[in-house]
């Protein structure tokens, strides 16, 4: 039952997904992309290892996403890329306030990511789904305690199970879900 809820949670969320956004929407606007700089030891490693520019860390955006996450009628700004793993990718957060960004505390690496319809302190809840391989993934929801975003549900998600038994891996028609203790 709980599992069923939870799927359902996710099918009321929008995905932001990379398919999805035009090229020209992929790219963060420069004051965006200067403060992440400032802000992130990692984007600024990247950027001295590939003698990369400013311009450079704005046009390495996997994706952007412009959302309404507090309901104030102004849009956040919620991008992945530019310091990734094998699978997975950081993912910021930033609001804008007048001509100046600034990061809403967010730690995630992320293969898929949703805004769900539920709210925390006046924020969208955010699931975020890494893969652990090809056929199993965790998936994350954040929510915002008033001041950053944390993880406080976790699942793991299966779309294949191992037989030991008779050896073979069975593919599943829809994930296996189960809750899991976050551990961290």
């Amino acid at each position: 039952m709980k599992n069923t809820i939870f799927l359902m949670i996710f099918t009321l969320g929008f995905s932001i997904g990379i398919a999805a956004q035009p090229a020209k929407a992929r790219t963060l606007p420069l004051a965006l992309a200067s403060q992440l700089v400032k802000d992130d030891s990692g984007v600024r490693e990247k950027m001295r290892d590939n003698r990369w520019t400013v311009s450079n860390v704005a046009k390495e955006v996997n994706y952007l996403k412009f959302v309404d996450l507090n309901a104030d009628g102004v849009d956040e700004l919620i991008f992945s890329g530019i310091v990734c793993g094998t699978a997975n990718c950081q993912t910021w957060i930033y609001r804008k306030i007048g001509a100046k960004y600034e990061q809403i505390p967010f730690d995630a690496s992320a293969v898929d990511l949703k805004v769900l319809a539920s709210r925390s302190s006046g924020y969208s809840d955010i699931s975020i789904e890494g893969r652990g391989s090809a056929v199993e993934s965790e998936v994350h929801i954040h929510k915002f305690d008033g001041r950053k975003y944390d993880v406080k549900e976790c699942f793991s998600k299966n779309w294949a199970l191992f037989n030991t038994r008779t050896g073979k891996w069975t593919e599943l028609k829809t994930p296996r879900v189960e809750r899991l203790k976050c551990s961290f």
